[in-house]
């Protein structure tokens, strides 16, 4: 889904959130900018974390009028 809605707005920040261990089945992953991966269970302040820095990358490439 997030890469149909990136092909046509990829300025949109995407949350990938897994019930995988990140760590060991992600390790080689490599997210394109404005995505970022959060793996279960998480806690409230990793959520906010991730949400804030995706709304920061965001608004950066506003206002910098990057595509």
């Amino acid at each position: 889904m997030s890469d149909s809605v990136r092909s046509r707005q990829p300025d949109v920040p995407v949350l990938l959130i897994t019930g995988y261990d990140a760590s060991a089945a992600y390790t080689s992953l490599r997210l394109p900018p404005g995505m970022s991966l959060l793996s279960k269970p998480f806690n409230v302040d990793a959520l906010g974390e991730q949400v804030r820095r995706l709304i920061k990358w965001r608004r950066a490439r506003l206002e910098t009028g990057t595509p």
